[in-house]
């Protein structure tokens, strides 16, 4: 390589789309940016600098759809609990919109008492990216679904990544309910996404950041989504693009609507992660 830019072609072909993030991680790509970048470094990176942040999945019955959030690999186990036939659909919604009809979906038939397993669920789907997914159940009750999210490091690395419980469309925070994500304290070592999918009214959140000793950190902010809509960002992006304080917390308050809203903290040196999703106080 010589001093300046060098034109490399990688095979296969690797393309940058809404909501990957940039090789540094700080943030990610919107749908108005082109799928081709630049990026400059100083040094040499380690591979694990080109993953993406890792996010979180929901699932749900047929009555509100339910986000699965779309990172690296998903793995999804998918069981009829009960003696009767089940059927329904995955539909997936690309992120950074409300979702709409004629969606990509996965439909699933499960006889009384059996499993099908997805490898990589939103693959299966012919899909890629961030998105939600809805669990939506047609007949009888809805399945029981473990959903693992996870970086594939190969047959040596192995994996790392996270087993997500399920949560009810009921669970979603409501309008005037106090919730909290805590910052990561390492700020070096660990890097934090923020993600919000909300329900059919879709939501406005006031966000605001208090340091670890209790001190608030600029404006409060305002969110507003329309329904139905998934967005995964930098908490830093979230909260107005402001720098967060390690240790601290953020404190969000939903005064319309309802929604999921979780922190995805990622580990910059095996970016191994985890979600926190935010807590009722």
């Amino acid at each position: 390589m010589l001093n300046g830019y060098n034109t490399v072609a990688l095979t296969p072909a690797v393309g940058l789309r809404a909501g990957d993030f940039s090789p540094s991680c700080k943030r990610a790509l919107t749908s108005a940016e082109a799928e081709s970048m630049l990026f400059q470094f100083q040094s040499d990176l380690s591979i694990a600098a080109f993953r993406p942040a890792t996010c979180g999945v929901v699932s749900s019955s047929a009555r509100e759809p339910a986000p699965v959030w779309a990172a690296q690999r998903h793995s999804a186990q998918i069981t009829n609990f009960t003696s009767y036939p089940i059927k329904g659909n995955l539909v997936f919604h690309p992120a950074g919109r409300s979702g709409a009809a004629g969606d990509p979906s996965l439909a699933y038939n499960l006889d009384g008492f059996t499993t099908v397993y997805y490898d990589d669920v939103i693959n299966q789907m012919g899909q890629s990216g961030l998105g939600s997914i809805d669990v939506m159940s047609t007949t009888s009750a809805a399945p029981v679904i473990t959903v693992r999210i996870y970086n594939d490091g190969g047959a040596t690395a192995g994996t790392s990544g996270f087993t997500e419980d399920v949560v009810a469309p009921e669970a979603a925070l409501r309008r005037e309910e106090t919730v909290l994500l805590a910052i990561p304290a390492d700020a070096a070592n660990f890097r934090m996404n923020v993600g919000v999918r909300t329900m059919s009214e879709g939501a406005t959140f006031i966000v605001s950041v208090n340091d670890k000793d209790g001190f608030s950190i600029g404006s409060p902010v305002t969110k507003t989504y329309g329904p139905n809509f998934f967005e995964q960002t930098t908490a830093q992006l979230f909260f107005n693009n402001t720098p967060l304080p390690a240790g601290g917390f953020m404190r969000i308050f939903p005064t319309v609507g309802s929604a999921f809203v979780y922190g995805s903290t990622t580990d910059n040196r095996t970016n191994d992660s985890q979600i926190q999703f935010a807590a009722r106080r």
